[in-house]
């Protein structure tokens, strides 16, 4: 006499239902950022990494901080290395990218972004807007109001000319290359 496939199946289902039990829904845990007797000095959690920011934190602040030659140094140095490849040297939206099909950018000293204040362009820096890509994950908030600082200096200093660079502020010609012993 042959059995048929149902006792193997029956057998089957019979061993993993019997490996089942309840254990880890009704062990001991803690919950998130609850206190915890395991961590030094009573913390409430384990210690965050060094650059993790805590949960709930502000992603920046509210309003810019102080314009120094530092600060437009690194703006420069950052829009070099994130703005500049779409915005151009000289953000009148004549970048590399154009040449690739991709559309074009807003000039700075357009009205449209002549009008957006410091937060805003900061926002468009962290979110995107339109093609553009968000950089907030890869730009500290310090360095997106550095370039904020550096994008106002490139409207101040353009004044109609499409090359124009606050040079005395980066000490680097046109094209962002170092000059001698110049550069950030």
């Amino acid at each position: 006499m042959r059995r048929g496939p149902l006792p193997g199946a029956l057998l089957a289902v019979a061993a993993l239902l019997g490996g089942c039990d309840l254990s880890m829904d009704r062990q001991a845990k803690y919950g998130t950022e609850t206190a915890a007797s395991i961590w030094p000095n009573g913390m409430e959690a384990r210690p965050l990494p060094d650059g993790v920011v805590e949960a709930g934190a502000a992603v920046g602040p509210e309003s810019p901080p102080s314009v120094t030659p530092a600060l437009l140094a690194r703006g420069a140095e950052r829009f070099d290395i994130f703005c500049e490849p779409c915005h151009g040297a000289g953000g009148r939206g004549d970048g590399a990218i154009i040449g690739r099909g991709f559309p074009r950018p807003p000039d700075y000293a357009s009205a449209q972004v002549l009008g957006l204040s410091g937060k805003q362009l900061f926002d468009v820096i962290t979110h995107g807007y339109g093609v553009m890509y968000p950089f907030g994950s890869r730009i500290s908030p310090s360095d997106r109001w550095a370039i904020v600082a550096y994008v106002r200096a490139l409207q101040i200093a353009d004044a109609g000319s499409a090359t124009a660079r606050p040079t005395d502020l980066r000490g680097r010609p046109e094209g962002g290359r170092p000059t001698n012993g110049g550069g950030s």
